[in-house]
């Protein structure tokens, strides 16, 4: 009986993909039709270059670009399928429900400083608030580097800002100051500006994040470095606001919400209903795809690569409205699947009827099963008599001197079950901190750094085919590396005791709670699966059902400043 309903399905999913790659969305080559795109006046020439652009590489179709006025904008209310490009999330009214928006790009401003400056190391360490910006702008006589630091240095702070009404206003609304009190000095365009913050090494400067970007290198331009704003206020830039030493790593951060909202505005491709024309559906496509190159020349920033796919994936979701050809192309299929999937039905249905009557206590038992587990310092294991570092691996001298090495069961309980591992090689040597081990789970990755020097003698073979030992025996099956220590003598001070471990593991507990506070919005369905409602304690397995961005947010924020936290 299975067989047949396997071969059953097995054509109807061959017939099904035959059918949606020829007809869900045709080759846009293809494709002939002309579209109407509204816009906001402030989006008008970046929606003519990219409606420009795709008309170029796909000569069959035309756009009527129209931009927003008066008179328009009744014409886009009354037309329920119109699309508009726009930096205003509420265009429509918030209550209507059906109303569609999906972000395409970034408009960002940013504070900038010279990177001689001579109080980088300071700034990287505790930043500077909307609070001390703001004194420093409307008393730049009184301010020095000293009063905003509390390092007691008289250097003026020359603070300048790119003569462009939308970056002011921006920039005011993040200080919450006045129009009147703001004293910054107006620069007329933004290479004179780069240039006066290049020889400053005492400025500050307002500017679009696009004005500091390389085009060819696409880095932040020699010179000049972002300013690291201390967004809670707290006089000190904590781990989830340290964002600012790399251009990647500062755009993924605006994306996940590290960076103040009030300095940047989202652009937004926003319909009255979820678009279902085919020839829109795939212009936005390639916005989101190769579209995106077009923004950083347009003075906007492009979308981090997941966050592209991600919005790409909303999109495939969508039925199409196929053209009249293609649908009459598309009747007899149809037919066909339609018979398919009703005695497909059929067969299904009495299928679980049997399965349901002969499965009922392994049902039961299955549910009760997938409870979600408390997680919290005390279901974390502990062993003895080896030592613990604080990338959360372990280590254990053996008595032939090599030392034995493999992940915590704090980190497993976070990632949930381990579906692969990527290993070093019998003979690789590798330095404390470097990375020696990845752990994958369906795609995503977390990388584990070295905790001492040395040479790998051995790997466990057992991982290869059998990775959830990690999970279900991390000290002992699951172990992971055999090393021959180059300067063990030295490193091993380094290493976490028992007794200490302990009372580190209640740091990191707090850690992660910060971190998933600040990552996932606690109202989300996400963070709720997280939490247990019943006194918010935390489940095991986290990370199980978050996505890449999460993955690699807590690489960057968790496991790569684990090294610095002490005990």
């Amino acid at each position: 009986m299975k067989n047949i309903v396997f071969l059953f399905i097995g054509f109807f999913l061959l017939i099904s993909n035959h059918v949606s790659s020829t007809n869900d969305l045709k080759n846009i080559s293809e494709m002939k039709g002309t579209i109407d795109i509204y816009c906001t006046a402030d989006l008008y020439a970046l929606a003519c270059q990219l409606t420009d652009e795709f008309c170029i590489q796909n000569p069959g179709i035309k756009f009527n670009v129209i931009k927003e006025t008066e008179t328009t904008k009744d014409r886009i209310f009354s037309d329920r399928n119109s699309i508009i490009l726009s930096s205003d999330y509420n265009y429509f009214d918030p209550k209507d429900k059906d109303a569609w928006k999906t972000i395409i790009g970034r408009h960002v401003i940013v504070p900038i400083i010279n990177a001689d400056n001579p109080f980088i190391e300071l700034l990287n360490e505790q930043g500077l608030s909307a609070e001390d910006m703001k004194a420093l702008v409307n008393n730049p006589v009184e301010s020095t580097w000293g009063s905003i630091l509390g390092n007691g240095h008289d250097a003026p702070i020359n603070c300048y800002i790119l003569k462009d009404e939308s970056i002011i206003s921006t920039v005011l609304s993040f200080m919450n100051t006045s129009k009147s009190s703001f004293n910054a000095q107006k620069i007329g365009n933004s290479k004179k500006l780069i240039r006066t913050v290049q020889h400053d090494p005492y400025a500050i400067g307002f500017c679009n994040l696009t004005d500091i970007i390389d085009v060819n290198s696409q880095n932040i331009v020699d010179h000049i470095k972002l300013l690291p704003i201390d967004k809670n206020g707290n006089g000190l830039l904590d781990y989830m606001e340290e964002i600012y030493t790399d251009l990647n790593v500062f755009t993924r951060g605006v994306w996940i919400g590290k960076y103040p909202k009030s300095l940047f505005n989202n652009l937004y491709s926003i319909s009255p209903v979820k678009p279902k024309n085919e020839i829109e559906l795939a212009f936005l496509k390639w916005v989101l795809v190769d579209g995106q190159k077009y923004f950083l020349p347009a003075g906007y920033t492009d979308l981090v690569i997941n966050e592209r796919s991600s919005y790409v994936d909303k999109l495939a979701e969508t039925k199409i409205n196929l053209s009249p050809i293609t649908e009459k192309a598309s009747n007899s299929t149809l037919k066909i699947i339609v018979i398919m999937v009703l005695n497909l039905a059929v067969i299904l249905i009495v299928l679980a009827g049997f399965n349901f009557l002969r499965n009922r206590s392994d049902v039961v038992s299955v549910s009760k099963s997938k409870l979600a587990a408390v997680f919290t310092k005390e279901t974390v294991l502990v062993p003895e008599g080896i030592l613990y570092d604080r990338t959360h691996t372990w280590a254990h001298r053996e008595k032939e001197g090599l030392v034995q090495m493999g992940i915590d069961d704090f980190l497993q309980r976070i990632t949930g079950p381990i579906t692969r591992l990527k290993l070093k090689n019998t003979g690789d040597k590798v330095k404390k901190g470097d990375q020696i081990l990845s752990l994958i789970q369906n795609g995503k990755q977390i990388n584990i750094y070295a905790p001492i020097s040395g040479i790998i003698k051995e790997y466990n073979k057992e991982l290869i085919t059998n990775s959830a030992l990690i999970n279900s025996s991390p000290y002992t099956d699951g172990w992971v590396y055999l090393i021959e220590p180059t300067n063990w003598e030295r490193e091993n001070k380094f290493f976490i005791m028992t007794e200490k471990y302990n009372a580190w593991l209640s740091k990191e507990f707090s850690r992660l709670r910060d971190f998933l506070g600040e990552t996932l919005n606690p109202k989300s369905k996400d963070y709720a699966h997280i939490v247990l409602q019943d006194g918010g304690e935390l489940t095991e397995g986290i990370l199980e059902n978050l996505g890449p961005e999460v993955w690699e947010d807590f690489q960057t924020s968790f496991i790569d400043t684990a090294q610095t936290r002490t005990v």
